[in-house]
């Protein structure tokens, strides 16, 4: 044939060849064919097999034992397999063949030391991965065995799992700084066996699958992955140098509490697919991408985390991540090369979508360093938002905390004689760690202040002795956790006092005092509300009021012609007891005389909460049995006794001091409503009825006697009119039906 025809049928096998190793090559690997299988280079060799056919050539030429059965699989044994520092060092695909790995050193690929495409029945055990960047890479395989293998010297992972790569084994397996990363799809994240045998830097891997409601408390964990299960707790858990230090994948109701994960050469909390999840109270640190990283996943709580020194965000979300809740939480130098390297402000966190929250919803945001957002009222709270990095819309912390803790809350300073007296609560918030102490600083301006003293957490409280009475001191108060402190208080003045407090106006006084008055004292200066004491010999009533002004009502009106007497004592602010220790007083009531009585319906039943009132304002309600008694002042009085519903019914009457006056049975006459209700609806409606049927029978009467007019001689008119006048019932009904 011609020799062009074969040039061109080389060409055509060449490209075929090359787009079929493209095609099968994984992920984000790549990989070239770099050279002929099975050639040695340099005493090392990289080994490329891509379906049974090389490897049972690969076998044939290299002798190896078995004949690639269960029972006999294809040994490859004490190999040195160089990647020259490019691609993989092995490289297997579309094989189902069974392949043993033994004793064998794997280095020197830049992307994977091991890669598997499509391949089941590879058991590899005891075998050394080294100086590679992710050590083993498996996508879409299946049913293989890796046992007591060393994974170190990594750039990246040493197992990175991908696609519906399913039942794969791995026990014993030893990883220097590295983990297992799990990035298969849904279905098949918790279709692997990962024995605890596996250890990152001899700690333990957890593999969680498909549980139910357990507590893990391992103190030293390697790596954590918790896939297809429901209220997983773990608390107090360290995770260091692993690959990903917690993965929660497609999992709920699942806390994360007071744990350690760092240094992570992925996220140190990785969460995907998943709902109802709480991080809270743990140290994320030095991740080599994200602090947590959030993809497809809804209700997650993450608060009182310390997020820091993260290469990427501290936190990112997804934009199929929504109604979660971010607050509370301490973000320092994440994106740190950003940071370190650069004086222009950097999002710490990224949210893809608009539906999350960066506050609680009592109003705490998240504190953020370095940002250059100033609290101005000094009350723990940045007065502009901090802008959260968005991929569309940027969502903001619209409560930004000035620090980590938040100032000492309800303070309050009080003068004493010589001395003042310090109260104080804890602060508002104290992120990750617990507030521990305040430290007091004094002085005799409010711009002029140093430290004074310290108190540990304990305490609430302290007297500040040996003053001078009459001059001005000013406090104000930090507090601290072992992480950072907070904002300085506002200042707050004191005088101490020594002066007994006086009462420079009191009321009333005399006689002819009206019987429902109230008792009202003023004193010198303000005074210390709950010392303030009036009572009026034994009668019941509130003391209320404030500052220099208080006030004691009686719980009723005070009775006539009485004479009353009333003491008081109290306290200033710096507790000085009033100067004659109590004051005292009395007055007389205006005489009276008494009206009583009963109110009725007109049926006689009686009406209950009728108010009678005087025209002097003396008042009262009837009981159950209509009954009242009023006390007014004598003279003429007018009586006024009302009820919704009722008619008003007004009394004259004279009184006599002391004369007890009985005004007998008041009937009270309902107030008629519009329509149908009204008194006069129904006699209204009879007589209507009554004149309708007359102007009927009257115009009856008017059409016959016209008919009859015309029929007859006018002179017999009479007659007619005798006629009708005599009519019977019957006669004038059967006449009424004919017309």
């Amino acid at each position: 044939m011609d020799r062009r025809f074969y040039i061109a049928i080389i060409i055509v096998l060449l490209a075929f060849g090359a787009l079929e190793f493209n095609s099968g090559a994984p992920g984000e690997y790549q990989y070239s064919k770099r050279i002929e299988t099975g050639l040695d280079h340099g005493g090392g060799e990289s080994i490329e097999l891509r379906n049974n056919s090389e490897l049972q050539d690969f076998a044939e030429e290299r002798d190896l034992s078995g004949d690639g059965t269960e029972d006999y699989p294809y040994i490859l044994y004490d190999k040195y397999l160089d990647g020259r520092g490019e691609s993989a060092a092995l490289y297997l695909s579309n094989i189902d063949l069974h392949l043993r790995v033994e004793d064998s050193v794997i280095h020197n690929s830049s992307d994977a030391g091991i890669v598997l495409f499509r391949v089941s029945n590879l058991t590899m055990v005891d075998n050394e991965i080294k100086e590679v960047g992710t050590g083993l890479y498996i996508e879409d395989s299946y049913e293989n065995l890796f046992l007591s293998n060393v994974f170190y010297a990594l750039q990246t992972h040493a197992v990175d799992l991908r696609g519906s790569s399913v039942d794969n084994r791995f026990y014993e397996n030893g990883f220097e700084g590295c983990g297992i990363i799990i990035q298969t799809d849904e279905k098949n994240v918790g279709a692997q066996e990962i024995h605890t045998s596996n250890t990152v830097d001899e700690r333990p891997i957890y593999y969680v699958n498909h549980e139910n409601r357990e507590v893990i408390k391992k103190r030293d964990i390697g790596q954590l992955i918790i896939a297809k299960s429901s209220e997983i707790e773990v608390r107090g858990s360290v995770i260091n140098s692993g690959s990903v230090g917690i993965t929660i994948l497609y999992s709920e109701n699942v806390s994360v509490r007071d744990v350690t994960t760092e240094k992570q050469r992925n996220d140190g909390i990785q969460i995907r697919g998943s709902n109802d999840i709480v991080i809270k109270s743990s140290y994320i640190s030095e991740n080599q991408r994200h602090g947590v990283n959030v993809q497809s996943s809804n209700n997650i709580t993450i608060t009182d985390n310390l997020i820091e020194w993260s290469e990427g965000y501290g936190i990112t979300l997804d934009s199929d991540s929504i109604d979660n809740d971010i607050f509370l939480n301490a973000f320092r130098w994440n994106r740190k090369r950003v940071h370190l390297y650069s004086d222009s402000y950097r999002s710490q966190a990224k949210d893809g979508s608009s539906s999350n929250r960066w506050n609680s919803s009592e109003g705490f945001g998240n504190y953020w360093e370095p940002w250059d957002g100033v609290d101005e009222e000094g009350d723990g709270f940045i007065s502009r938002p901090y802008v959260i990095e968005g991929d569309q819309n940027d969502p903001q912390d619209d409560h930004p905390l000035s620090s980590t803790i938040g100032p000492p809350e309800n303070i309050v300073v009080e003068p004493r004689d010589r001395a003042a007296k310090l109260n104080w609560s804890g602060p508002i918030y104290s992120i990750y760690r617990a507030f521990d102490h305040v430290r007091i600083y004094r002085g005799i301006s409010e711009d002029n202040v140093s430290y004074y003293e310290r108190k540990d957490a304990s305490i609430r409280g302290m007297m500040d002795r040996n003053l001078s009475n009459d001059e001005s001191y000013h406090y104000r108060f930090q507090a601290y956790s072992t992480l950072n402190g907070s904002v300085v208080s506002p200042s707050f003045e004191v005088v101490p006092d020594g002066t007994p407090p006086t009462v420079v106006e009191f009321s009333p006084t005399g006689e002819e005092v009206p019987i429902n008055s109230t008792i009202t004292v003023r004193f010198s200066e303000d005074m210390l509300e709950e010392s303030v004491d009036i009572s009026v010999d034994d009668i019941s009533g509130e003391v209320i009021g404030g500052g220099s002004v208080y006030h004691f009502i009686p719980d009723e009106n005070l009775s006539f012609g009485e004479t009353y007497h009333v003491n008081v004592t109290g306290k200033d602010i710096a507790r000085n007891q009033l100067e004659e220790e109590y004051l005292y007083w009395s007055f007389t009531t205006t005489l009276a005389a008494w009206i009583r009585g009963r109110v009725i319906y007109a049926d006689g039943e009686p009406i209950d909460g009728a108010v009678v009132t005087s025209d002097q304002g003396d008042q009262n309600t009837t009981d159950s049995d209509g009954r009242f008694e009023i006390g007014v002042r004598p003279g003429s009085r007018t009586i006024r006794v009302n009820k919704e519903g009722y008619f008003e019914e007004v009394i004259e009457v004279e009184l006599e001091s002391g004369e007890d006056k009985d005004l007998g049975v008041i009937e009270m006459e309902k107030e008629e409503r519009g329509g149908m209700f009204s008194r006069w609806f129904w006699p209204l409606m009879l007589f209507a009825l009554v004149m309708i049927i007359l102007g009927i029978a009257a115009s009856v009467t008017s059409l016959r006697a016209f008919k009859e007019s015309e029929g007859r001689p006018e002179e017999e008119e009479d007659v007619y009119e005798e006629d009708y006048e005599d009519l019977t019932q019957e006669e004038f009904d059967s006449w009424w039906e004919e017309d």
